[in-house]
This record gives C-alpha cells, sequence and structure tokens, in this order.
C-alpha cells in the first residue's frame, strides 16, 4: 500500500497518461535485449492470466480466494473496469511483446478486486496485483 503524492517530472505516471511506457535496458542483456512498461491492454490479457497462475495458482488468499484464475473470468472483470482503472495497470513487455510481469492498482472511488477485501483513502493508490 502506498500513498499518492505528486510525482517528480521525470517518474512515470500511470494515472495521467494516454499510453505510458517506459524503456529499461539491462546492462546484463545483450544491447538490443529491452523492456518497456505499458498500460495494460486487452490483447495482453492471455499472458497476464498465465503470469498470475503460474505465481499464485496453487495458493489461496485467506484460505478462500483462490489464485488460480481462468482467461473468461479475467476477461469479464477488466470489460466491467472503467478507463481509469486500466490507466492504472501496467505489463512489462521484452521487445518481442511478451509480457514478462504485470500490476495492477486502484484508487478510491474505483472498483477493488477482490470486492470488499479493502477500502481505499481518498489519497491512497493500492496495489492489488
Amino acid at each position: 500500500m502506498t500513498k499518492e503524492s505528486s510525482p517528480p517530472s521525470t517518474e512515470l505516471s500511470l494515472a495521467h497518461q494516454q499510453t505510458p511506457s517506459t524503456q529499461i535496458s539491462s546492462s546484463k542483456a545483450s544491447s538490443s535485449s529491452s523492456i518497456r512498461v505499458v498500460t495494460i491492454t486487452p490483447e495482453h490479457l492471455v499472458q497476464v492470466v498465465d503470469i498470475l497462475n503460474e505465481a499464485f495458482g496453487t495458493k489461496r488468499c485467506l484460505l478462500c480466494i483462490p489464485g488460480a484464475e481462468s482467461l473468461s473470468s479475467v476477461q469479464a472483470r477488466y470489460a466491467k473496469m472503467p478507463p481509469a482503472k486500466w490507466k492504472l495497470g501496467a505489463v512489462a513487455v521484452n521487445e518481442k511483446g511478451t509480457v514478462l510481469g504485470v500490476t495492477q492498482m486502484t484508487r478510491a472511488g474505483l472498483p477493488i478486486y477482490p470486492e470488499g477485501f479493502h477500502t481505499c483513502a481518498s489519497d491512497e493508490i493500492y496495489i492489488e496485483i
């Protein structure tokens, strides 16, 4: 959980950009390898589900919330999200477009997943995944 504050102009602010993208180059990888962080889109969801199920598929939160989800349930949840919530989601992709990581955040006034799990304060950005 983090508190939202005015980010310095050099930082990426996912909530305020149309198509945020940040380039990260790895000194350990070849000079042509790079990773971009971009706003999540419907096209990313298949790979996002794979990543989440690989990381959390055998786990349960509070002994009742399953970590594994189907593509159809994730697509249905995202289909109900307002545009402001989509802007608070991001994926890291390599030069081939493969999703390497994902995060989804929310704030007061936007839906939270799982529903009822947390209530955001007016000045808070909450990391769901």
